[in-house]
């Protein structure tokens, strides 16, 4: 039994107020239903649904195939870069030079003993130092100028220092550094 049926019953209602309420709500469903779309408009909107979806996954596919290939460009372009310093490194023992260079982080400050021949040739910019990833740590190396500059046009980053204007002869630092290393004369 409904609500309206036991309020007539229990005498708060008449059956004229039902009728009037039933009344109301069957104009309230008449007019829900004429707003409703027919089955044809229904039926184009789930279809437009499904292929705004479908284009949604085939765009999502695109662009991760996208990031793979790029991915995969820069792992391409890091190997090579590996290849170009550990094949093309001087190899020495460490000397009496010691010579800063920046990190790969940019920030601090990384020191090698160097021999005097390659340490001067660093500061005339023959050569420049470079880094190789070693199971993610890096490995400092000394190249040839030439390959730097190959390996900077491929990863800029890898390459620590590398000396584009070198010193003038004339410079005094640089006369002082020439005679660094050698002996001073006794009682002089």
């Amino acid at each position: 039994m409904s609500l309206r049926d036991q309020l007539v019953k229990a005498g708060l209602a008449s059956r004229k107020d039902k009728r009037k309420a039933e009344q109301g709500l069957k104009r309230q469903r008449r007019a829900a239903q004429s707003k409703r779309a027919s089955k044809r408009e229904r039926q184009e909107v789930g279809r437009r649904e499904r292929e705004q979806r479908r284009e949604d996954v085939l765009q999502r596919r695109a662009q991760a195939r996208q990031v793979d290939r790029e991915r995969e460009q820069v792992r391409a372009r890091e190997l090579r870069v590996n290849q170009i310093i550990d094949h093309n490194a001087l190899r020495w023992a460490a000397g009496p030079q010691p010579f800063w260079h920046r990190a790969p982080d940019g920030i601090t400050l990384h020191r090698l003993d160097l021999p005097l021949k390659l340490a001067q040739g660093l500061r005339l910019g023959t050569l420049a130092v470079a880094w190789s990833d070693v199971l993610g740590e890096p490995s400092y190396r000394v190249l040839p100028r030439e390959h730097a500059e190959r390996v900077a046009s491929i990863l800029a980053a890898r390459v620590l220092f590398l000396n584009e204007a070198p010193p003038d002869v004339d410079d005094p630092a640089e006369q002082l550094l020439e005679r660094s290393w050698e002996p001073t004369p006794a009682g002089g």
